[in-house]
């Protein structure tokens, strides 16, 4: 799943159709701001030139695929017009084209003199200034800077009059940030206050963009997972039963957040989540499967422990059966979830074998 939505490649096209035309739309006049040359410029090969010109020029190389002249065109717009309008437009440019290139080390300075201004009045600067922002945070992503990036998304959502969109991305990426930085509770709670968000948003509204909500779910799911791993089943017989119960009550929270992401998705995340409940619930039953009772426990403590197997494996087995049948409904419908259709193919072979061999010999009295 992708949270970001401001690519290199769609937020430039959006930055040059809100940018000034080029010379050839204006009246043949002399403008302010114009540089005229006795000689044509050796790099331009024209007499006259203004910032709006080579802003349309650097947006032409870019587009042709040399980014090496959009640069210069753009850092001599900076460099020759320092106080134009479209002097802001001008680095984010040069900062995707510079993100798209850097793989190890990105260049931050472009993004960094943007945010250093105050929001701009005016909607379309106001829109690259935001746009900074996130591809900023971005950045700090890939390049592993948690808390960076956590302190940007936490600027974005202190703003008034933020949009809607943006402030549920804002949420989103926060949480993904504070998730990859280990702290796992913030996180679920940004991801909460997402999902309320867009819920709230949702009743004034239709709110046209499911994935982000769907992306927050699905994280959340994935956190509470990691939860329901760290609980351990061991005896004595009163731990044994404590831990249990939690371990169940982490496989309902999980499940509930992929429940979540199956409402708010397409038929891809339907796969994908519908894997993940069938395999809460397979490693459940693996858990239990797997206790060895310890040489040292009583004969009456044993036969409780098996009478519980006993009543809970089967149902275990049956609903993620169940659970896996309903993913592969849904994978099949789309290209996209050809890896996860394989993934819940095989593991509900595997489970069918498992029930057939000894969940149903096992199953008691519910």
């Amino acid at each position: 799943m992708q949270v970001f939505r401001r690519t290199a490649f769609l937020t430039a096209l959006l930055v040059l159709a809100h940018g000034c035309a080029t010379s050839s739309d204006r009246p043949s006049v002399k403008l302010s701001g114009t540089v005229i040359r006795a000689t044509p410029d050796p790099t331009l090969e024209l007499e006259s030139y203004d910032a709006q010109r080579l802003f349309h020029l650097a947006g032409e190389s870019d587009r042709r695929g040399d980014a090496e002249r959009a640069l210069d065109l753009y850092r001599r717009m900076r460099e020759e017009f320092p106080t134009d309008p479209l002097v802001m437009s001008a680095r984010f440019n040069a900062s995707l084209i510079k993100e798209t290139r850097e793989r190890s080390e990105l260049d931050l300075r472009e993004y960094d003199a943007i945010l250093e201004r105050e929001m701009p009045d005016s909607e379309p600067d106001r829109q690259t200034w935001l746009d900074a922002h996130f591809r900023l945070a971005a950045c700090h992503i890939k390049l592993e800077a948690w808390w960076k990036a956590v302190a940007v998304f936490e600027t974005i959502g202190g703003l008034d009059d933020l949009p809607d969109r943006d402030r549920l991305e804002a949420l989103v990426g926060q949480g993904i940030a504070l998730e990859s930085a280990g702290d796992r509770e913030a996180a679920m709670l940004s991801f909460s206050h997402a999902l309320g968000f867009y819920r709230l948003v949702s009743r004034r509204r239709r709110f046209d963009d499911r994935g982000l909500a769907a992306e927050a779910a699905f994280r959340s799911g994935e956190i509470a997972r990691i939860f329901f791993d760290e609980v351990r089943l061991s005896y004595p017989l009163h731990v044994l039963k404590q831990s249990l119960d939690e371990k169940c009550r982490l496989l309902l929270l999980a499940q509930n957040h992929y429940l979540q992401a199956i409402r708010y998705g397409d038929t891809h995340s339907v796969a994908v989540a519908g894997h993940r409940i069938g395999n809460l619930y397979e490693d459940l039953y693996e858990s239990m499967i797997a206790l060895e009772v310890p040489s040292d426990v009583e004969a009456s403590e044993v036969d409780a422990y098996r009478e519980e197997v006993r009543k809970r494996v089967a149902v275990l087995v049956e609903k993620a059966i169940r659970v896996y049948e309903k993913a592969l409904l849904a994978g099949r419908r789309t290209a996209s979830a050809a890896s996860w259709v394989e993934q819940t193919e095989a593991a509900l072979a595997r489970l069918r074998a498992i029930y057939l061999a000894d969940a149903a010999p096992l199953a008691g009295p519910e």
